[in-house]
């Protein structure tokens, strides 16, 4: 039996986490100087893959799917 609350918890668990990480680049990804590819390829190398840790074997639910 699933229960969605636990997933849901550490849905926003995960995503507070990714969040805050990549939060801490901020003083970097801000310099005028930093070409936006770069930016995005930090975000999908590094960022997503941990966002979506084990997102992709639990049963998600379209509330937790809009929030991912």
């Amino acid at each position: 039996m699933i229960i969605e609350g636990k997933h849901e918890q550490e849905t926003s668990k995960t995503l507070g986490i990714t969040w805050s990480n990549f939060g801490k680049l901020d003083k970097y990804l801000q310099q005028p100087t930093f070409p936006l590819s770069l930016k995005k390829k930090i975000f999908m190398q590094c960022i997503v893959p941990v966002m979506t840790y084990a997102f992709e074997t639990w049963s998600l639910f379209k509330k937790m799917e809009i929030k991912i």
